[in-house]
């Protein structure tokens, strides 16, 4: 299911227990579809591995994040696991886009991760 807004865009990988590279090429997709549309935030639900599969997932995707940064395809992920209040980019992303402040599944969740495709 995708939930598309301006500022963020949110897709969830996991949903039909992809398989690793198949989950991996769907947030690729995801970027680039915002890097194409100029959306600045990309919410991606990849699962934290409670069930198997999803451990992988997360793996291949931060593995893969990782990579896109030092090319400078995307300016920098967080795992939600990692983002609170106290996060460097939170004010200017709450700044960017408020509702992220309101957002649940954002803080603590080892099952997110947030884009930042571009600088905000």
């Amino acid at each position: 299911m995708h939930n598309f807004d301006m500022k963020m865009y949110e897709i969830n990988i996991k949903i039909d227990n992809p398989a690793v590279d198949v989950a991996v090429y769907d947030m690729i997709n995801a970027i680039d579809f915002c890097r194409l549309s100029d959306i600045k935030l990309l919410k991606v639900i990849y699962g934290y591995g409670s069930h198997g599969k999803g451990g992988e997932i997360k793996k291949e995707c931060l593995n893969t994040l990782r990579r896109l940064v030092k090319s400078k395809v995307i300016y920098d992920y967080i795992p939600c696991e990692k983002f609170s209040q106290l996060h460097k980019y939170y004010d200017n992303i709450v700044k960017y886009y408020p509702p992220v402040a309101i957002d649940n599944e954002l803080q603590n969740n080892f099952g997110v991760v947030l884009i930042i495709v571009s600088k905000l």
